[in-house]
């Protein structure tokens, strides 16, 4: 869902930020690929280059209207607690008791 409205918000946008977001939707993307092969550690990291991507352009003060600023830092939120989420899952999963 995210990914999509960022995609509607960089048709609107002017070059640097188009810049920005573009990079960070390919970053999400590839998030998303690299979490549905079952790769969760590369996903994770991906989602985390998300996060400080969207946090660096919120930073710059001619970049993005107070609005603007305020969705992007959410869905940089969104993005470290799907990161946050698959290394619960993969250290969950990684914890397997045998007894004997």
């Amino acid at each position: 869902f995210f990914i999509s409205v960022l995609i509607g918000m960089s048709a609107a946008l002017k070059n640097s930020r188009e810049k920005i977001l573009h990079s960070v939707i390919e970053s999400a993307n590839k998030a998303s690929s690299l979490e549905s092969w079952g790769m969760p550690v590369e996903a994770t990291a991906e989602y985390m280059r998300c996060n400080r991507q969207l946090t660096i352009a919120t930073t710059e003060k001619e970049s993005f209207a107070d609005s603007e600023k305020e969705f992007l830092l959410r869905i940089a939120s969104l993005m470290e607690m799907r990161a946050n989420a698959l290394q619960i899952q993969k250290s969950s999963k990684s914890t397997v008791t045998v007894s004997l």
